[in-house]
């Protein structure tokens, strides 16, 4: 998705079609810094490591079988996990148990039933 031509609201254009209230100052300030980084954002590519608190994690994996993954160096408790890349396997479905230990059991189960030692990579989210 593209971005169309995206610009700041000013108090002229408001003061224009009809008056503006005393307090539009307070409103444009924020509202414009807000409208200006989503902009730079999404001109810039979004990047999951630069916007969600988070690891990408990489495991190999087989079909069905529940695997405990060690989120080293996170700060924070995961809350998540999104798959992202399971090599040249079809993924069918997956889980997630967070652990009191830490850990993370993660199971994926893909379309071929037979799948072993697949390398996978998921983003652990935290929160």
């Amino acid at each position: 998705m593209k971005l169309s031509n995206v610009r700041r609201i000013l108090k002229e254009d408001i003061e224009k079609a009809g008056g503006a209230p005393p307090w539009i100052d307070q409103l444009l300030g924020p509202l414009n810094d807000f409208i200006d980084n989503v902009t730079n954002a999404f001109r810039n590519g979004v990047t999951l490591s630069d916007n969600l608190g988070g690891k990408i994690i990489t495991v190999n994996l087989s079909h069905g079988v529940a695997q405990d993954v060690s989120p080293a160096g996170l700060k924070v408790k995961p809350i998540g996990l999104m798959p992202l890349n399971t090599g040249e396997e079809l993924l069918d479905s997956y889980g997630f148990t967070l652990l009191s230990n830490g850990q993370v059991r993660v199971t994926y189960n893909f379309v071929d039933t037979a799948a072993v030692n697949v390398p996978c990579q998921f983003y652990l989210i935290t929160g």
